[in-house]
């Protein structure tokens, strides 16, 4: 809602509990949950008023820190651990010694909740700065915490400096001769024992990745730092189990005279996994080949969970010869690791690698919280495919199982963690994570996942947690995220496969390279329902992938099984420049379209594979890539009160996608997806380039698009290169109309097969066609003012479609065309239909019958109301569907299914579209500047347009955008 101004970073030493006595116990514990790593940022204060649903909420502020209230509470037990202690001290009172290991604090924790004279009290496990080092998860269950709200278990820290650790320090290093490097500038040691892979090094504050070719350049995103699959590439057929494909690698792209057999035991990040730059493989090269009988040609042998496509973008990791500052290279065959000290590095210090993968196991436990921590040197697993319990990446510093009431807050998740910070599962409930931040982790944020229980055919009736339920009333607040996906790209900031009743608020993601936050529903088996985004900023979102948004929902599957309603909102976010980058030709990067075939399908908000039932609204939605909303095969949705900005590259701002099928579920098979029964109403379309159209689609427009007539009206459009009528003139409706054009009834017409592709509906009398029954040729007429049509069976080119008589086939009107008797081309009578005795309405071609859709709720479309479809069914005679009743001749078709609704198109009369809708400047206070702030004498005002609240996030006071490492903040000098 404008340029945000940044306040006075936390110091992170108010709030001291002296008070009550504690203070001198935990003396940094903030009031509030925010880490001192975060600074609240508000946008400048303006007369408000507004009546927008739950805009109450922008003035939220930082809830209370469970860790500090819990510490004021009265007899609570202390449990001091103080990890640069030496060792032996197991006191378990707040005034005597120090554990020397956190997992020693816990053990006498689980004592305490043993015994009757403490196992109802309030239990602090007070952790002092420094660096916890563990060699395997720390394990919290319900022995450790209470069952009461008022006997807390909280894992606290002193600071930010108090830090965890999951990894431990390589020894013995020694300087060793390198080809191309200075004398002592690289440094080796054994690996032997280590009991993991090492995938990444940590020396002070600084992350060192491993050796990768081509050498990162910039940001890594451009084109020279790509190699592509080549042509001889064999990326074989996807499959859920590891295969073989070969990886075509080209020479030129080498330096001269590679020896491709080194490249063994490198991994290949591939992406372009099933679908062209949308998800990846990390996965170690087997084996390298060459073209039978010749030196040219080299293939990588990996072992593949997916298939690649060709053409598509790669780079090699873990490359002994590209091992330059700053990088690091393992040899498996010798079982070491070398080290070229990054530039600026004179002596070397302690070098960090990761041994294990997880830092807090909770299962089970309720009334936790874990507080101030920083969590650093995870390893990770995941190889980038869809695996896992959350169906892709989710290692995690911290995560949960079968919680309840378990609070992440204060804490920080740095770089050098290969994984997500949190990930929550299995029936987890009223689960947070506040005022936390993620910088630079090798994945996303947050992750929640798991199935739904009401709906997951593998989990009966009755299952509880343990099964993979999906967590409900998450909420992440006060958050931010920023650099992530740093070792593997399909991540978010905040994911849910699936979770539902969860918020997502106050939270800041910038630089990801895929999703800013995600809600997928796969709906015969998961379903993320009931969520809510609000308040949130999301900048630079989709760095390295495309066909995707800043925030996307996925339904893949029939919204029917949800009765058209995920009834999630998305409100009040700010989302500005959603990215983009593809490479389709084997040779170049495109970023921000700018480049050679581009793909471009990148936008603020993705609603994908029939997601349906979603409330978008109060939100300001920068269309930098291909556009602001796109509507892809769902319905009911609505798009209300927003502010669409369009850039120069911006293609639709509102767009809605094609039906059809979806073959996106879990299983394999294709279910039938459509576009139907949404509202686009009291919007500023803002558009700054002629090439741009406000709204449109990427099927032949419907009307069934809509909800109804005027479903989309009172908008405002302004393009302020075109002026007021330039704005009014421009062709950027569909159909190429101009705002006049569409407002009088030219948005939409007679809909017709082929063209307009709309089906057939049943509607009230007023809009009721009458028919004619031709018994020679078997078909049904009908007409307006100015042409006469014939009821069709679009067989979409394929004569299949009509004899087979699908519920997806479309039925439609055909203008009117000469009949070539049958056995004569067509194949089919797609044409012809009979009148049963039972009054129902039969294809000639498959003997199928016209039936009313009722599958669904409350959308438009198929509740077996006005304005349903129809469709082809086998024949029933106790159908009442599929009842129907000729009124003359001619004369109106009724449903008897539906007394009182009739056989009609969607709109056999025109209806009109954005009746009140205006081309006029809106206004903005700074639109150049980029504050969409309304001026007091906007014209959206008369329209009903509602001011929007200011949203509120933090920020970090270090990190890319600081240009201070956050490491060096907390990590010891």
């Amino acid at each position: 809602t404008g340029s945000p101004t940044t306040s006075s970073p936390s110091t992170g030493t108010t709030g001291g509990l002296a008070s009550d006595g504690l203070g001198a116990l935990i003396p940094t514990v903030l009031p509030t949950v925010m880490s001192p790593l975060l600074a609240l940022e508000s946008l400048p204060a303006w007369p408000y008023t507004t009546t927008l649903p739950g805009a109450d909420g922008w003035n939220d502020a930082p809830p209370v820190s469970a860790a500090y209230t819990a510490a004021a509470l009265p007899n609570a037990l202390t449990f001091v651990v103080d990890c640069q202690a030496s060792k032996g001290s197991t006191n378990t009172t707040a005034s005597g010694g120090s554990f020397s290991s956190i997992d020693a604090a816990l053990g006498a924790v689980a004592i305490a909740r043993t015994q009757p004279a403490t196992k109802d009290l309030p239990m602090i496990v007070r952790v002092r700065d420094g660096v916890c080092e563990i060699l395997a998860p720390l394990q919290i269950t319900s022995a450790h915490t209470g069952t009461s709200p008022t006997a807390p278990t909280v894992l606290v820290g002193d600071s930010a400096s108090s830090v965890i650790s999951g990894g431990g320090a390589i020894p013995d290093w020694r300087p060793v001769d390198w080809p191309g490097a200075p004398t002592g500038r690289v440094v080796a040691a054994s690996i032997s024992a280590w009991p993991v892979q090492v995938k990444s090094l940590r020396v002070g504050s600084r992350v060192v990745p491993p050796a990768r070719w081509p050498h990162k350049v910039g940001d890594g995103s451009t084109t020279p730092n790509w190699l592509f699959a080549s042509s001889w590439s064999n990326p074989g057929a996807p499959s859920d189990n590891r295969h073989p494909v070969q990886l075509g690698l080209d020479p030129a792209a080498f330096p001269l005279g590679t020896n491709f057999s080194s490249l063994v035991n490198a991994y290949a990040h591939v992406f372009g996994c099933i679908e062209k730059d949308v998800n990846s493989q990390l996965t170690r090269i087997e084996s390298v080949s060459l073209l039978p009988g010749t030196t040219v040609r080299p293939s990588a042998t990996l072992m593949f969970r997916n298939s690649f496509t060709v053409n598509q973008r790669f780079y090699l990791e873990n490359v002994r010869w590209a091992l330059s500052p700053g990088s690091f290279y393992v040899s498996d065959d010798e079982q070491m690791v070398y080290m070229w000290l990054p530039d600026g590095e004179t002596a070397l210090a302690p070098v960090i690698a990761p041994v294990t993968d997880l830092a807090l196991n909770i299962d089970g436990a309720q009334h936790l919280t874990i507080s101030n921590l920083t969590f650093v040197d995870l390893t990770f697993y995941a190889d980038g495919y869809w695996d896992g319990p959350a169906q892709q990446p989710s290692d995690a510093a911290i995560r949960i199982n079968r919680g309840r009431d378990v609070q992440v807050e204060s804490s920080n998740f740095l770089a050098s963690l290969g994984g997500y910070g949190v990930a929550i599962g299995n029936g987890s409930v009223d689960c947070r994570v506040l005022g936390s931040l993620f910088d630079h982790p090798g994945q996303g944020g947050v992750i929640a996942y798991g199935f739904d229980a009401g709906s997951n055919t593998s989990c009966p009736a009755g299952c509880g947690p343990g099964t993979n339920v999906q967590p409900e009333r998450v909420t992440v607040a006060f958050c931010a995220m920023a650099d992530i996906g740093q070792r593997l790209i399909h991540v978010a900031g905040v994911g849910f496969r699936s979770a539902s009743n969860s918020r997502v608020a106050h939270t800041r993601v910038a630089r990801s390279p895929r999703y800013g936050f995600q809600a997928d529903s796969f709906y015969a088996v998961q379903n993320s329902r009931g969520n809510i985004f609000e308040f949130n900023q999301l900048s630079e979102t989709s760095q390295l992938t495309t066909d995707t948004g800043a925030i996307e929902m996925l339904g893949s599957g029939n919204p029917n099984l949800i009765q058209w309603l995920t009834n999630a909102t998305i409100r009040f976010n700010n989302i500005s420049d959603t990215i983009g980058s593809s490479s389709s030709d084997g040779k170049t990067v495109c970023i921000r379209g700018q480049g050679t075939s581009c793909r471009g399908l990148v936008w603020a908000i993705y609603l994908d594979g029939g997601e349906a039932g979603i409330d978008i609204y109060g939100n300001i939605l920068g269309a930098s890539g291909h556009g602001a909303v796109f509507d892809n095969a769902g319905g009911n949705n609505s798009q209300w009160n927003n502010v669409f900005v369009g850039e120069a590259r911006s293609q639709v701002l509102m767009d809605f996608g094609a039906p059809g099928v979806s073959n996106l579920l879990p299983s394999g098979g294709p279910t039938p997806a459509s576009i139907a029964g949404n509202t686009v109403l009291r919007n500023i379309f803002l558009l700054r380039s002629a090439s741009t159209l406000a709204m449109s689609s990427m099927t032949p427009w419907s009307p069934s698009f809509l909800k109804s007539a005027n479903s989309s009206d009172y908008n405002l459009y302004w393009d302020p290169t075109a002026g007021v009528d330039g704005t009014a003139a421009a062709t950027i409706f569909p159909g190429g109309k101009n705002l006049s054009q569409w407002q009088h009834g030219g948005g939409n017409g007679v809909p017709v097969c082929g063209g307009q592709g709309v089906t057939m509906t049943i509607s009230p009398l007023v809009l009721a066609a009458k028919w004619h029954h031709n018994a020679t040729d078997a078909r049904l007429y009908t007409s307006d003012r100015h042409a006469v049509f014939v009821l069709n069976i679009d067989c979409e080119g394929n004569w299949a479609n009509c004899a087979q008589g699908t519920a997806e086939t479309n039925i439609c009107l055909a203008p009117l065309s000469p009949w070539i008797p049958q056995p004569e081309p067509p194949a089919v009578h797609n044409q012809g239909w009979r009148l049963t005795l039972g009054g129902q309405l039969q294809a000639e071609a498959s003997k199928h019958c016209l039936e009313v859709c009722n599958a669904s709720g409350a959308v438009a479309g198929c509740n077996g109301g006005a304005g349903s479809t129809v469709h082809l069914s086998v024949c029933s005679a106790t159908n009442s569907l599929q009842q129907w009743a000729l009124r003359g001749d001619p004369g109106t078709i009724e449903s008897k299914g539906a007394p009182g609704l009739f056989l009609a198109p969607p709109s056999i009369t025109a209806y009109d579209a954005d009746v009140h809708s205006v081309a006029a400047d809106p206004l903005f206070v700074d639109t150049e500047g980029g504050n969409f702030r309304l001026q007091d004498k906007s014209p959206a005002f008369a329209l009903g347009f509602q001011r929007i609240p200011p949203i509120r996030t933090p920020s970090a006071v270090c990190g890319d955008d600081a240009m201070i490492e956050c490491l060096s903040l907390v990590m010891p000098k």
